[in-house]
């Protein structure tokens, strides 16, 4: 079972779950979960039990908020959750569940209904919405690279509080989840249409997702390569592996399209490039 989903952006925004009878499982019966020939975390929540996942307080989300999630519902519930940020019940400023987008500030808010909603009728997929405070253009969603709402109504209610960032259910526990989630990828800005079909694109490559649109081939626009700035350890150890200097980082991604050996992904070094480990007790800390 999971007690610590670990934040990948440096960040320390690590999601976790102290008490066990809450935790979401990783393995059952010596295999690991999977969806889509990939490891999942299984949540087996029911309404008003859920068995999720939660950050410390965050207040980061100021302006404008973008959550991402691949993910599968087993059997649906009341409301089915995702991710989200709720004082108590009240969206801070984004709650996503069953057939509902609500945008608050954690005592107003306003209900949106996308034309497809997060139920067991669909197979794993790409989930993301987002909203601001700027404009209500911004309060948009999509499956699968597919949108399924747009809206021009008030956005003033939305807003956040100083709240943890909840997967698999919100606050006060009422909404959860049966089911899985793959991957959550959040913005504190709204992500460039570009940014967003390119995320959701790797997303499609990695998970063997295919019905959608723009999941086919590579996004319109200058696809970057990426490099590696740290290699986490994943022993819980912290001894990680980093490279400060970007013209000495490894590659993972080469122009769009990740770095792989027999099929499985691989950082690529240069002969110039390298990681280290600034306190690990070796005569050659490389």
């Amino acid at each position: 079972f999971v007690v610590t989903w670990y934040d990948q952006t440096g960040n320390g925004r690590h999601a976790s779950q102290a008490t066990t009878t809450s935790q979401p499982r990783i393995m059952l019966s010596g295999v690991i979960e999977r969806q889509g020939s990939r490891p999942a975390i299984r949540f087996m929540g029911t309404t008003g039990a859920a068995k999720g996942l939660s950050t410390a307080n965050l207040n980061i989300y100021g302006t404008a908020a973008c959550f991402n999630g691949v993910a599968k519902v087993n059997t649906d519930l009341s409301y089915n959750a995702l991710v989200n940020i709720t004082n108590s019940n009240l969206p801070a400023p984004l709650d996503h569940y069953h057939n509902q987008v609500v945008i608050g500030n954690g005592s107003t808010y306003t209900f949106y209904t996308p034309t497809e909603s997060f139920t067991a009728v669909y197979p794993l997929g790409i989930w993301t919405y987002q909203a601001s405070g700027v404009t209500a253009a911004n309060i948009k969603m999509w499956h699968n690279s597919t949108s399924i709402l747009t809206t021009a109504t008030n956005a003033t209610s939305f807003g956040t509080v100083s709240k943890p960032l909840n997967i698999g259910t919100r606050e006060d526990l009422l909404t959860a989840l049966d089911g899985w989630i793959s991957e959550v990828v959040t913005f504190s800005v709204l992500p460039s249409a570009i940014d967003r079909n390119f995320l959701e694109w790797t997303q499609a490559q990695y998970y063997g997702i295919t019905t959608g649109v723009a999941l086919g081939t590579l996004p319109a626009g200058t696809i970057p390569s990426a490099f590696v700035r740290t290699w986490y350890d994943q022993s819980g150890g912290g001894k990680n592996l980093v490279q400060a200097t970007t013209t000495l980082q490894p590659r993972i991604v080469n122009t769009g399209v990740v770095d792989k050996q027999n099929n499985i992904p691989a950082v690529f070094f240069n002969a110039a490039s390298y990681l280290t480990e600034g306190t690990m007790v070796t005569s050659r800390p490389y």
